[in-house]
């Protein structure tokens, strides 16, 4: 028979089925049968066909295969050959069809009809008329292409096959000449190896993710070819798990709700095709301004009050003048703070002004107004929805306050975040001044914009004060006119 001239094969069958995995049974096993194509040029296969049992079933094909690439069909379901993505599967309509241990004739045709290739293996799997077996359903190895004949090996899907033959005698063959514990030694590594160690097509997706809700997270892939080199070119593509995707193997996406959410990255090249997932945590902003010292010895403190370690890469923060963003891999740890000097931001905080946290594209995302003359010991908290004058403590949760504070503390409706709620102690380290001492403790009440307002008057000084006094004045004089007025009645 005179068969066209073309380069696609039938290069390896799995008539056997392979060993069962954990959990599964070995009939179940028995069952995960697979066909493998392989090609030196590229083909479309769309429309090609490959039929066993003289035609009795016939597979329609499609997709394409690279020049040197492979085309696995798997039977049942994408599970049959672990660690392979399968290019096309088969049986899963309900048909049930099997490849024979007492053998089938392979013919594979074109989409115009024309056989280009055929595997005649109806007696037992000796293909074309030979007095051996291919393929062992013992020892589960498959039979391969060899130049223009066949061997039995070890599998190797969706990639070269052996070069000789490497399989034992089938299981018929006496075995009496060779030593005992070397036969069951050999027998006990094909039980363990399964498949041999082989190139996979693969994607990776990075570790798992924590994003803020609002704010741009850059998720980063790679692709690794047969060899293990990076993929430069191909089709990479991003599904979020909230509806939305990229293509592309570095890309940004901004997650609206909390929640935890599936990210899948997909890579695909020619035939090959591999994906890997991870979870993203999406958090509420869990980041506020706790602490502002003013001044060129001073600094700003930021709180993580989250579980989650944030990246902030080029977040920022500012007086409203000048600007300072955090260079790339700034982190902050869980549920501690972050403190910025002056030294560090060259960003000066007066001691009437405005101190802002900036989202990386710019916007505002925390502000803290203030306004009262600092000791130089003394810096602005953030205390229980409330922005207070105290002993300056960069790093801690300690807050002393002095009990007769020169501020009056009033809030303003600004950003919400996450605040702080107040516990008093009492404290007999500081000197000179009656102090109270409060430990903040997290909570997750919405905190909104601090503000502090100069204060501190003495009483004559207070326009209501003389009202009260013009008011008892005036009172006074009224009952002593009426009590004139009774007696000389």
């Amino acid at each position: 028979m005179c068969l066209p001239k073309t380069s696609v094969v039938i290069n390896e069958v799995a008539w056997m089925g392979a060993y069962s995995y954990e959990g599964e049974t070995a009939s179940s096993a028995a069952k995960n049968e697979w066909l493998e194509l392989f090609s030196d040029t590229a083909m479309n296969l769309e429309g090609w066909t490959l039929s066993a049992k003289d035609g009795e079933m016939t597979i329609m094909l499609m997709g394409s295969i690279s020049a040197g690439g492979y085309y696995v069909l798997e039977r049942t379901d994408d599970s049959t050959v672990s660690g392979i993505t399968a290019d096309f599967i088969y049986g899963n309509d309900g048909s049930g069809w099997s490849l024979s241990n007492s053998g089938e004739i392979l013919i594979l045709k074109d989409l115009d009809g024309n056989e280009i290739d055929r595997v005649d293996g109806s007696d037992n799997w000796k293909i074309n008329g030979s007095e051996e077996i291919f393929g062992n359903n013992t020892s589960k190895e498959t039979m391969q292409k060899s130049g223009s004949g066949w061997i039995t090996a070890p599998a190797t899907p969706k990639a070269e096959n052996a070069e000789t033959e490497q399989s034992e005698e089938d299981d018929t063959t006496d075995n009496e000449d060779e030593p005992e514990e070397e036969t069951q030694q050999q027998e006990e590594k094909v039980v363990q190896a399964g498949f041999i160690e082989k190139k996979q097509f693969r994607a990776d997706a990075g570790d798992d993710a924590v994003a803020i809700v609002g704010v741009e997270k850059l998720f980063e892939g790679k692709g690794y070819d047969l060899d293990g080199d990076p993929l430069e070119k191909g089709d990479f593509l991003w599904t979020f798990g909230d509806g939305g995707s990229a293509r592309g193997k570095n890309v940004r996406h901004t997650f609206l709700y909390p929640g935890e959410y599936r990210v899948v990255f997909d890579v695909s090249s020619g035939v090959y095709n591999a994906s890997d997932m991870i979870t993203a945590t999406v958090t509420p902003l869990p980041l506020s301004i706790t602490e502002v010292k003013p001044g060129t010895e001073g600094f700003i403190e930021l709180r993580n009050d989250s579980a989650y370690e944030l990246d902030i890469s080029y977040w920022g923060i500012g007086n409203g003048n000048l600007a300072y963003y955090f260079p790339q891999a700034t982190h902050i740890l869980p549920y501690l703070h972050l403190v910025i000097p002056y030294a560090i931001s060259h960003i000066e905080f007066y001691s009437f002004g405005e101190s802002l946290m900036y989202y990386p594209d710019g916007r505002v995302v925390d502000m803290m107004q203030y306004g009262g003359v600092t000791k130089d010991d003394e810096s602005f908290h953030n205390i229980n929805q409330s922005a207070r004058l105290g002993i300056a403590s960069p790093g801690s949760e300690r807050f002393v306050a002095r009990v007769a504070p020169s501020t009056v503390l009033n809030y303003e409706s600004g950003v919400k975040n996450y605040g702080t709620v107040a516990g008093v102690q009492e404290n007999n380290d500081i000197k000179n001044d009656a102090v109270e001492e409060i430990y903040k403790e997290t909570d997750h009440t919405d905190r909104q914009i601090a503000s502090v307002v100069p204060s501190g008057k003495s009483l004559y000084q207070h326009q209501w004060f003389w009202f009260a006094v013009i008011f008892i004045f005036a009172l006074a004089s009224a009952f002593a006119v009426f009590l004139q007025k009774r007696y000389s009645s």
